[in-house]
């Protein structure tokens, strides 16, 4: 199982890379860091081949993090075969496909498993459902769970909806469902050149507030723009497809009363985020089977999943048994790290 080897090495494609002693950023010429590596890979530069520097973010094609700073020649730029990969195996399916290669069985499947995983009694969140896409979004909306440490973004679509919303860390394990809350709706201006004191208005590129909408003005930790209360709710007056104007109460919205905005404030974060007329988010979490396996050991453990007469029984059978194991890599939705 050559592909295991702790010295496995090959060169990526590019024409060099820059480094600096001390440092954890890795800056690629002609790199395609974001196709040819991934998180939980190692990386030998020059004479650091055999130091296991882990990548811990890949940022684009030519801007990578390593976990440990780099240790050898200050500030230098080395061509790229001088970089080699050491890539670690994610999981590793019954017939010999490597990381989604053809021959994918999902009925039985080898993960790296440490020793932290083998004792869990929950399971991680697997997927995400967006049942009510919701209304009036312009910019990524905050989202919260009920317990655990659950990250996820969301992403908009074009007719002012959450189109789906994408987990990045699984958080911790649960026994139970989780609850997941989308934000409401808000738009985001410069205290400054965001806002018009002669005309009171607001500007914001094809906002979708609509006039009599109730919503939370903050100053975002800038200087609150005068006539304004950093935490007061107001009500839109939409002066057009790219302004709005606030008034005090939603009878002074119908009247068009506005609120008098006297100077522009400072600070590129305000906000006025939506307490009412938007349609709400509705989004369901999904959690994986849990994995209990006091029966596996800390290893390349197999993962059979019944079919049939044995379907919904999940099987863990140790096929090589390790005392510690380095690298889980991405296996952590069917073996959580909690």
């Amino acid at each position: 199982m050559s592909e295991w080897g702790n010295y496995d090495a090959r060169t990526i494609y590019g024409t060099s890379v820059n480094v600096t002693n001390g440092s954890t950023t890795v800056v690629g010429t002609g790199t395609l860091f974001t196709a040819n590596l991934e998180i939980g890979d190692i990386v030998g530069i020059h004479s650091d081949l055999y130091t296991k520097n882990r990548v811990a973010a890949i940022a684009n094609n030519t801007n990578i993090t390593l976990a440990d700073v780099f240790l050898g020649t200050s500030n230098t730029t080395l061509p790229i075969s001088f970089v080699k990969l050491n890539e670690q195996p994610k999981y590793v399916y019954q017939n010999g496909g490597v990381n989604g290669e053809r021959g994918y069985d999902a009925m039985q499947l080898t993960y790296g498993v440490d020793t932290t995983e083998i004792d869990i009694g929950g399971a991680n969140v697997t997927s995400v459902s967006v049942t009510t896409a919701g209304t009036k979004y312009k910019e990524i909306p905050l989202i919260t769970v009920s317990s655990g440490t659950l990250v996820a973004n969301a992403a908009i679509n074009n007719s002012g909806g959450v189109a789906n919303v994408t987990i990045t860390t699984t958080g911790g394990a649960y026994s139970t469902v989780p609850t997941l809350t989308v934000g409401n709706p808000y738009i985001t201006f410069n205290g400054a050149t965001g806002v018009t004191a002669a005309a009171n208005t607001i500007t914001y590129t094809a906002h979708l507030f609509a006039t009599g909408d109730a919503a939370v003005y903050s100053n975002g930790g800038g200087t609150t723009v005068p006539g304004l209360t950093s935490g007061s709710t107001y009500y839109v007056i939409k002066i057009g497809a790219n302004a709005l104007a606030l008034a005090a109460s939603a009878s002074d919205a119908t009247a068009n009363t506005q609120v008098d905005i006297t100077s522009t404030g400072v600070g590129a974060a305000h906000t006025l985020t939506l307490t009412s007329g938007a349609a709400t988010v509705a989004a369901s979490l999904g959690i994986g089977t849990p994995t209990v396996s006091k029966g596996a050991h800390a290893g390349w453990v197999k993962k059979t999943v019944g079919t049939g007469g044995r379907s919904g029984r999940v099987q863990y059978e140790t096929l090589v048994a390790i005392g510690s194991i380095t690298t889980d890599a991405a296996d952590d939705k069917t073996f959580p790290d909690a």
